[in-house]
């Protein structure tokens, strides 16, 4: 995200967005109308039927059909669209109420309350309109949400966030047709407390999906049940997010356990999260987020059209805004990670994890940085981090042993080498590999000192992975004979730029030209810079934003 002086500068756009996100959508249901299937629904990338995007595409259409401000507004050929779309999902639906997410799950409850969430909020602004033209699409979109709850009401779960998904969906099924049940249902679930931990992160630290998931839920409990004490979960952990946050529009996504860790992800899916509570807690911070993202993502944003007819209260004034932090350096050591912003600089380091360490200067982005052994087929680098005055410090100990002949009392008759422990054997000729990185920050950037001791001449190589699209340039790389799109950086420096963003690394060093370690972990997608040496090795690099 830039950094609070950017915002200010850039074009102020009004309070109430919500004309604007209505011209959004109505620029986008030609492309939603024309990929609608002869099924009623839409597919996914891969051409296979997907219902949760089905029911977003019915929900958006709605929006516009129902918008008085929408060129759509009651138009007969969107109608006829609507009604296919609605028919599909009911036809999608299994008799137990469930859906099935054919690229996972089946007979799922946890993708049927995502379903209910999206429909929920088409189902809240049609019930109260008595609308003669959507009365039938009312009546399917109740039978479809009745036959969801009663699946909602006994069926089970995977992870941490469906516990609150399934939740928030009986929750807005009883506000539409209240059922004790429902309750009843919800209560066995949030019984089992709230997974938020001290550093504002939930169970599964996915700051690039499922927190976004918990928060909208928990949002929607606290409003549907009239319990406002479940806002809090939502607020600690964007309050948290906000020192997550990339100067490019990205969430830090280093932490997570789930398919986002390490992917690049905008911080525009939580829009109607920073929304919300920007309005709801008077929070100028939130609302600094939630205008950023209008002001980077309006084309994408028409989807939201009907958050805003259900809550009109999102047409509010927001308050001032106050400017995001973009000047920190956070230590979370629950999580074991770092994150270092000044301004459009971005650096992060992660303990326990082989991508120890990420640099970015604006769009220029080295995505990872690896280092590898080749002790034993079991040097890849990863350590516990430690902070220390001015310094993150990460350390490995690796040992390498060979193999005594068994006992006579432990040998088999077959000699089978597979099926004997190796614990029988008695160990010998014994050895110790000690690798370590410190991480300073310095004027510019961050400095990275590599060493390893202990057994000499064991071949090493650190990985830096860059962002793809970018320019590599610098006097002492050469091409690496063993891997694809691979330079080896040798006493000098690089320069990569991408988005008119650049990055200065090293200085380098190259005693060897082998870059794949054995047994080390595959390399990154991307372009790759190694630095190559032997052990003993002391070295000292840095990354750099550079004008």
């Amino acid at each position: 995200m830039p950094n609070a002086g950017a915002q200010e500068s850039a074009q102020p756009l009004p309070d109430d967005i919500y004309p604007e996100l209505v011209k959004s959508l109505d620029r986008r249901i030609e492309r939603t109308m024309a990929r609608q299937q002869a099924s009623g629904g839409w597919l996914d990338a891969y051409a296979i039927p997907n219902v949760v995007g089905s029911a977003s595409a019915f929900s958006a259409m709605l929006g516009a059909f129902l918008a008085p401000e929408s060129i759509y507004n009651h138009q007969a050929g969107l109608l006829e669209h609507i009604h296919r779309a609605m028919d599909y999902l009911l036809r999608a639906q299994h008799p137990d109420g469930t859906i099935d997410n054919y690229l996972t799950n089946f007979f799922s409850p946890p993708d049927t309350a995502f379903v209910v969430q999206a429909l929920g909020r088409v189902a809240a602004v049609l019930q109260p309109r008595h609308d003669a033209q959507t009365r039938e699409v009312e009546q399917m979109l109740e039978t479809f949400l009745r036959r969801a709850a009663e699946g909602l009401t006994t069926g089970g779960i995977h992870t941490p966030n469906h516990r609150w998904v399934v939740s928030a969906a009986l929750a807005r099924c009883h506000s539409l047709f209240p059922d004790p049940r429902y309750l009843a249902r919800i209560e066995q679930w949030l019984a089992e407390g709230f997974d938020l931990d001290s550093e504002g992160q939930f169970t599964e630290r996915s700051t690039g999906s499922y927190d976004e998931v918990s928060d909208t839920a928990f949002i929607l409990l606290a409003r549907m049940l009239n319990r406002p004490e479940l806002f809090d979960l939502p607020r600690k952990n964007m309050e948290t997010l906000l020192y997550f946050l990339h100067p490019n529009d990205e969430i830090a996504t280093d932490i997570s356990h789930r398919q986002d860790r390490f992917q690049s992800v905008s911080v525009l899916r939580y829009y109607r999260d920073y929304r919300f509570m920007a309005w709801h807690d008077q929070n100028g911070r939130f609302a600094s987020v939630a205008n950023y993202i209008e002001r980077n993502h309006l084309p994408d944003m028409g989807g939201n059209v009907i958050d805003f007819m259900e809550i009109p209260e999102l047409r509010n004034a927001l308050p001032a805004r106050e400017p995001i932090p973009a000047d920190y350096d956070k230590y979370y050591p629950h999580s074991s990670f770092v994150h270092i912003r000044r301004g459009e600089r971005s650096a992060t380091i992660l303990g326990d994890d082989f991508r120890f360490f990420s640099f970015r200067n604006g769009g220029a982005v080295v995505e990872a940085v690896r280092m590898a052994s080749a002790y034993f087929g079991i040097g890849q680098f990863t350590g516990p981090l430690r902070q220390e005055p001015a310094i993150y410090h990460l350390e490995q100990g690796l040992d390498g042993v060979y193999y005594q002949p068994l006992r006579p009392e432990d040998r088999r008759p077959d000699g089978n080498w597979n099926l004997t422990p190796r614990s029988l054997r008695a160990r010998s000729n014994l050895s110790h590999l000690r690798s370590s990185v410190e991480i300073r920050e310095v004027e510019g950037g961050c400095e990275l000192t590599v060493s390893m001791d202990g057994v000499d001449q064991v071949p090493m190589a650190v990985e830096i992975t860059l962002r793809p699209g970018g320019k590599l340039t610098g006097d002492s790389l050469i091409a690496a004979t063993d891997a694809p799109n691979s330079h080896i950086l040798g006493d000098g420096y690089a320069i990569y730029e991408l988005e008119g963003s650049r990055v200065q690394i090293g200085p380098g060093f190259r005693r060897h030209n082998w870059t794949q370690m054995h047994r080390a972990q595959p390399r990154l997608e991307g372009l790759s810079v190694y630095m190559t040496g032997f052990t003993p090795l002391k070295q000292t690099f840095r990354f750099t934003a550079v004008t």
